[in-house]
C-alpha cells in the first residue's frame, strides 16, 4: 500500500497528488481539486485515469464562466452557479436580478449592478426598545399559627 498524499504524475510541468481529505479522495493540482468518484482506488489510481478527471473537472471550470473583465479598480467575473448566474465582483458575490442578461451583460452593466447593490434601497427602520414589564408583585402568604386542641 502506499501512503497518501501521493504523487502520481506531472501535468503540465505541475505534480499531480492524491489524498483523501474531509469530503473524500481527491487529485490537488495548481491549486485546484477534483473529487475522485468511488469506482477508483486513490491508493492505486494511475497518472491516465486521474488526469481524465482533472481534465474533466478544468473543463467543467471553464464552462462555468461567462464572462471576466479585468482593470485597475475591479476584477468582475459572470459565473454560472447551481441556482442561476451570479457576479463575483472583487471577490464578493452579487446575486443577478432576474431581467440582468448576465450573457449579453456589458462591464458598464455589471458597475452598474454595482452601485446599486452598494446602496441600501430602504432607510433601515430604528428598532423599538422593548419595555421592562415591572416584576410581578409577590403575596405574602400568611402563617397562622393553629393550636392543636386536644380532646379529654
Amino acid at each position: 500500500m502506499f501512503n497518501l498524499p501521493r504523487t502520481v504524475g506531472q501535468y503540465e510541468g505541475k505534480d499531480m497528488v492524491i489524498g483523501i481529505g474531509r469530503f473524500g479522495p481527491y487529485i490537488k493540482w495548481n491549486n485546484s481539486f477534483a473529487s475522485i468518484s468511488k469506482d477508483f482506488d486513490p491508493y492505486t489510481i494511475t497518472f491516465e485515469p486521474a488526469k481524465e478527471i482533472l481534465e474533466a473537472k478544468l473543463e467543467a471550470d471553464k464552462k462555468r464562466t461567462i464572462n471576466e473583465w479585468k482593470d485597475d479598480d475591479h476584477h468582475i467575473l459572470l459565473l454560472r452557479g447551481r441556482y442561476g448566474a451570479y457576479a463575483k465582483i472583487d471577490g464578493k458575490n452579487i446575486r443577478l436580478p432576474k431581467e440582468f442578461d448576465a450573457e449579453k451583460a456589458t462591464k458598464k452593466d455589471c458597475l452598474t449592478l454595482i452601485d446599486t447593490k452598494a446602496k441600501p434601497t430602504k432607510k433601515p427602520t430604528a428598532k423599538k426598545k422593548a419595555t421592562k414589564k415591572p416584576a410581578a408583585k409577590k403575596t405574602a402568604t400568611k402563617k397562622t399559627n393553629k393550636k392543636s386542641v386536644s380532646k379529654k
